[in-house]
C-alpha cells in the first residue's frame, strides 16, 4: 500500500512538472551561469546543508528502531517527523553533485582522492563490524561491496557508483535535455522496479536526479542570485505544504525517494541561507557536523543502536525516551566521529603523504 500510494503521488506531480508549463519553468530553470565556477575550498553553506542532513539521518535512524518496538501498525509522531526529516539523502546527493569540480586535468588523482577519503574509511567501518559479528571474509567482502553492513551504508554505495560514472555525467552537464532526462529515468525507474536491490546493491538510477540536478545547477548555486529565485517561492512552498498535507493525511512511512519535497526544501534553505547562517551558535554547530558528516554517517548507527537500548532500560515514556535518545546519539555520534576523523588523519592521511609523489594527493 504505501509504495503504490507512493507510486500514484510521484507520478501525478511528475506528470505536472513536465507538461505544465508554469511548473515545468520553475522546477527545470534554464541556468543563469554557464561558466564552471571552480570549488578551491570548503563552502560554509554546503557544511551547513550536510551538517543539518546528517543529524536528520541521526533522528531518522533512531526512529527506524521505534518502528521495530512498535510496529509498522504504530503510526503516529514518529512517522511524520520520519517524513518531515527525508529530504536528507537529496541534500546529500545534490551537494555531492554541486562541489565536483567537472574540469579534471587527472582522473587518477581524483580516484586516489576519493579512495582515501571516502572508501577507505568506509571500508574501515565495514570491517570494524566484521570483527564484531565474528564475520566470514567472504561475508567482509559482499557487504563492503553491497552496502549491507549496515542499514544506511547503501549511500555509500550508490556515491560511489556515481563517482565512477562522473566522467560520463559532465559531458552532459550544459545539455538543456539532460536534466529532463536524468528526471524520467530515474522517475520511470523507481515507479516500475522501485528500489531494486541488485546483488545486495542498490543502484544509482534511484537517485540520478538528485546527482546530476547539482551537476546541472552547480553554477547558479555557486554563485546564487537571491533576487532571481524569489518567483519561486510560491512552488517550493506549495511542493512542501502538498507534501506534509499528504503526511499527515496519509501517515505511512517514507523513504528517500523524495524526489520533488527533496529538491523543493534544498532551493527553500538556499534562499535562505544568509538567513540561516545569521545565527552564529547554530551556524557553529551545523557546519561543524557537516565537516564530519562522512564520519558521523558511517559511525553513527551503533551510536544509536546503543543509546536505544541504554535509554529505553529506564522505560519513562515512549516520547521522551525518543528524544532523549536522538539527543544523546546527535551528541556522542560527533564525539565519536571527531575522534574517529582525528586518528584517521594521523594514522592513514600521514602514511599517503610520506608516500612517493604518485601516490600523494
Amino acid at each position: 500500500m504505501n509504495f503504490m500510494t507512493d507510486v500514484f503521488l510521484i507520478f501525478v506531480l511528475g506528470t505536472l512538472v513536465l507538461f505544465v508549463y508554469k511548473f515545468k519553468t520553475v522546477f527545470f530553470p534554464l541556468p543563469a551561469n554557464q561558466a564552471d565556477v571552480l570549488v578551491l575550498k570548503r563552502e560554509p553553506f554546503f557544511d551547513y546543508l550536510k551538517g543539518l542532513a546528517v543529524i536528520s539521518v541521526i533522528i531518522i535512524h533512531v526512529f527506524y528502531f521505534y518502528l521495530y518496538k512498535f510496529g509498522h501498525v504504530r503510526i503516529d509522531l514518529f512517522t511524520i517527523i520520519n517524513n518531515v526529516l527525508r529530504f536528507t539523502i537529496a541534500i546529500f546527493f545534490i551537494c555531492s553533485g554541486i562541489l565536483l569540480n567537472p574540469k579534471v586535468d587527472n582522473w587518477l588523482k581524483f580516484y586516489q582522492d576519493k579512495l582515501v577519503r571516502i572508501f577507505i574509511p568506509y571500508a574501515l567501518a565495514v570491517l570494524v563490524i566484521a570483527l564484531f559479528y565474528h564475520q566470514s571474509s567472504a561475508t567482509f567482502l559482499y557487504n563492503l561491496f553491497s552496502g549491507q553492513a549496515a542499514v544506511p551504508y547503501y549511500f555509500i554505495i550508490v556515491l560511489l557508483q556515481f563517482y565512477l560514472l562522473y566522467p560520463a555525467l559532465i559531458i552532459f552537464r550544459k545539455k538543456r535535455w539532460s536534466i529532463y532526462a536524468a528526471f524520467i529515468i530515474t522517475l520511470v525507474y523507481y515507479l516500475i522496479f522501485g528500489s531494486l536491490v541488485v546483488f545486495g546493491a542498490y543502484l544509482f538510477l534511484e537517485f540520478l536526479f538528485f546527482f546530476f540536478y547539482g551537476i546541472y545547477y552547480r553554477n547558479d548555486f555557486l554563485q546564487y542570485q537571491r533576487a532571481r529565485h524569489k518567483k519561486e517561492l510560491w512552488f517550493w512552498g506549495l511542493i512542501i505544504t502538498l507534501y506534509l498535507i499528504y503526511s499527515l493525511v496519509y501517515p505511512i512511512k517514507l523513504y528517500n525517494n523524495r524526489y520533488f519535497y527533496g529538491i523543493a526544501i534544498f532551493n527553500l534553505l538556499f534562499y535562505f541561507r544568509n538567513y540561516l547562517m545569521s545565527n552564529s551558535l547554530v551556524n557553529k554547530i551545523l557546519t561543524s557536523f557537516g565537516r564530519l558528516s562522512l564520519w558521523i554517517f558511517l559511525l553513527h548507527f551503533a551510536v544509536v543502536y546503543g543509546c536505544y537500548y541504554l535509554i529505553n532500560l529506564a522505560s519513562v515514556n515512549d516520547y521522551f525516551n525518543f528524544f532523549s535518545v536522538s539527543i544523546l546519539a546527535i551528541i556522542i555520534s560527533y564525539l565519536v566521529a571527531f575522534m574517529s576523523f582525528k586518528l584517521y588523519n594521523i594514522a592513514i592521511i600521514g602514511l599517503v603523504k610520506s608516500m612517493p609523489k604518485f601516490f600523494k594527493l
